[in-house]
């Protein structure tokens, strides 16, 4: 079985004043399933993260498919 992280390429923006935007995304990849996605961005002044930074995971998988199933199992056990 294939097991993998993909980087992909990162978004730059240049706010001014010192600020730089960045925002990208890491891919979680297994053979025979949807990937795993994990999303991130945050904003940059004179080399530190000002804000909180923003993070969001898409999971790939069978998760968005058995969860709702196993939910459904279990009411009735």
């Amino acid at each position: 079985f294939e097991h993998e992280f993909n980087v992909k390429p990162i978004e730059v923006v240049n706010l001014g004043g010192g600020k730089t935007y960045v925002k990208g995304q890491i891919s979680h990849h297994l053979s025979f399933r949807p990937d795993d996605q994990f999303y991130y961005e945050f904003t940059v002044q004179d080399g530190k993260v000002i804000d909180k930074p923003v993070f969001n995971i898409d999971r790939g998988g069978w998760t968005p498919f058995a969860a709702p199933l196993l939910s459904i199992l279990a009411a009735y056990n």
